[in-house]
């Protein structure tokens, strides 16, 4: 993962209502974490959701769409999958809660903070210049960074 803010100034412009309430230096001061906190020498899919799953008739579980695969931490993609759970509607806590019972779960707070702030700034970039992410997607990552980091959401 590269570092990015959490939002670039042509968003910033673009939907002020968006980021309303956001400390945005801050949240900056975060994503500039992000690099080590994800450095790891694991194969992450980091687009994980469930379309990405094929169960077999043997029950086996595969994993398919491997179009943004890297190297990183083990708990990047159970991170990934935090935020699908809170946009299926399940809160911060209970969604991290249910990542907790994974063994790969091993992240420190301050990492799931700069995780958290660079994956919310970089889905609210996207959705608002029409990068094919969801407004819905975006909230539920700025959801999971507010809740995560403590930053009050408009």
């Amino acid at each position: 993962m590269d570092r990015a803010g959490l939002v670039e100034p042509s968003t910033r412009e673009a939907a002020p209502d968006v980021v309303a309430g956001w400390d945005i230096d801050a949240m900056d001061r975060w994503t500039a974490l992000v690099s080590e906190a994800v450095e790891g020498d694991r194969l992450v899919h980091t687009d994980l959701h469930g379309d990405q799953f094929i169960i077999g008739a043997d029950g086996a579980i595969h994993v398919i769409d491997w179009g943004w695969p890297a190297a990183g931490a083990g708990w990047a993609d159970t991170a990934f999958m935090v935020i699908r759970l809170i946009e299926a509607g399940h809160s911060p806590g209970d969604a991290e809660a249910l990542a907790a019972t994974r063994p790969c779960w091993t992240a420190e707070q301050d990492e799931l903070a700069a995780f958290t702030a660079f994956v919310a700034g970089l889905w609210t970039y996207r959705a608002v210049n029409n990068h094919n992410h969801g407004a819905y997607r975006a909230q539920a990552a700025r959801d999971y960074a507010a809740w995560r980091v403590g930053v009050a959401v408009g």
